[in-house]
């Protein structure tokens, strides 16, 4: 598929196009448009990865004995694919709903002997946790209650494997969209007990922990390939998701909202300031990319290539390839592309950026990269949209990060 060329002004014209080297090669338009799909994540969650996509990259551009990193997980796309294939792998990722579905990768690790004993015993606890249905009860949203109360005081009684097992359960249910009935339970936790059962088996470590993309717990220089997708600007609120089952799993999704990059919970008074966090923020997160990689990594990022702030278009790709390219010291080894239809049969447009560790001495700073980026935006806002866009554009030296995950 021959993707259009866009009538929209781009940012950084006057910057020389992306430059293919030898040892960057191309996967084929159909893989990345996976006009075959017969794979589905089993975890769902918004903006994740097709696990073909990502094991077309793997296959391509990782070898043995890679070490890979993931900074922006998800439910776990990369660590499971990474399991398939062999190679060690680390996951980071903020908001708790997403790591307790992306954690039970980690058996992965486990035998099938192994895996069947902590399905045996998780089993006996939610045997214990969830009472028979009784004549008396008044209602079947009060039963639900109960339920949910058992199965979160089970989980919290809970240690290791079996405990992580719990959690993922609490959230695969759904607390705030579904009623919850001993049937519908029994059938969710048969169907996460033939998931693990199906898993493939790598002594390789899998790993994923609640923790930020720009504050990592990993050696310097340790890591081999990294594949994400990170957020883009004002498209979700990727707390929101499974959102009552992780509260009462004990976690506060008000102090996760205030380090997700991009959010658009962030600035409600004027979303235009969030343009320029983002900037900051990815900027962070090259730097700590910087650090844990070593000096012959491969960095691939597929972001989506437009959002949208007060009807104002944005081009995500753009900003994150010239915030490493110019600020961070990463040099742009190949950009590709892909298209997807979305659940609504809208077409959708992703950048892929491949990068590599330079060492280059920056030659723009982030402020800067967000002052062109407003500036360029102007000619494309809305009359009704313009004071927000000034006002911003004048705030540029005040904006700060997006707090630290901690």
């Amino acid at each position: 598929m021959i993707f259009p060329n866009t009538t929209t002004t781009h940012i950084f014209d006057d910057i020389e196009g992306a430059v293919l080297e030898p040892t960057t090669r191309p996967l084929p338009v159909s893989v990345l448009n996976i006009e075959n799909k017969t794979r589905s994540n089993p975890f769902p969650w918004r903006g994740q990865f097709s696990p073909q996509l990502i094991d077309a990259m793997i296959s391509e551009y990782a070898s043995d004995g890679y070490f890979l990193l993931d900074p922006f997980a998800g439910s776990g796309t990369v660590l499971y694919e990474a399991g398939r294939h062999g190679l060690e792998v680390f996951g980071s990722e903020v908001n708790p709903a997403a790591v307790k579905l992306a954690q039970t990768y980690k058996l992965i690790n486990k035998t099938q002997q192994e895996r069947l004993q902590i399905l045996e015993n998780a089993t006996e606890l939610l045997n214990q946790a969830i009472p028979l249905p009784l004549w008396n009860m008044p209602t079947k949203e009060v039963f639900s209650e109960i339920v949910k109360r058992q199965l979160v005081t089970a989980t919290k009684d809970a240690e290791g494997y079996v405990r992580s097992l719990l959690e993922t359960l609490v959230v695969l249910l759904d607390f705030y969209s579904e009623i919850l009935h001993p049937d519908f339970i029994f059938r969710k936790w048969q169907e996460l007990r033939r998931l693990i059962l199906e898993f493939p088996f790598s002594e390789k470590k899998i790993n994923i922990e609640l923790c930020d993309a720009r504050n990592l717990p990993l050696q310097n220089e340790s890591v081999d390939l990294v594949i994400t997708s990170p957020p883009y600007i004002n498209v979700f609120n990727y707390h929101q998701q499974y959102r009552s089952s992780a509260q009462a799993l004990g976690y506060n999704l008000l102090h996760v909202a205030r380090s997700e990059i991009g959010s658009n919970r962030k600035h409600r008074g004027n979303r235009f300031l969030t343009v320029i966090q983002y900037c900051l923020d990815v900027h962070q997160v090259f730097l700590e990319l910087s650090r844990v990689c070593n000096k012959a990594a491969h960095i691939i990022f597929v972001v989506g290539r437009e959002s949208n702030v007060k009807k104002t278009p944005f081009f995500n790709s753009e900003i994150v390839e010239h915030i490493g390219n110019r600020c961070a010291g990463f040099k742009l080894m190949m950009k590709q592309s892909r298209v997807f239809k979305n659940k609504f049969g809208i077409l959708i447009y992703e950048d892929i950026l491949h990068f590599a560790v330079a060492n280059q001495s920056p030659t723009d700073t982030p402020k800067c990269i967000a002052k062109r980026v407003l500036d360029e935006a102007k000619v494309r806002c809305p009359d009704e949209s313009r004071c927000d866009l000034e006002v911003a554009f004048s705030e540029i030296e005040n904006v700060k990060p997006s707090p630290l995950y901690l």
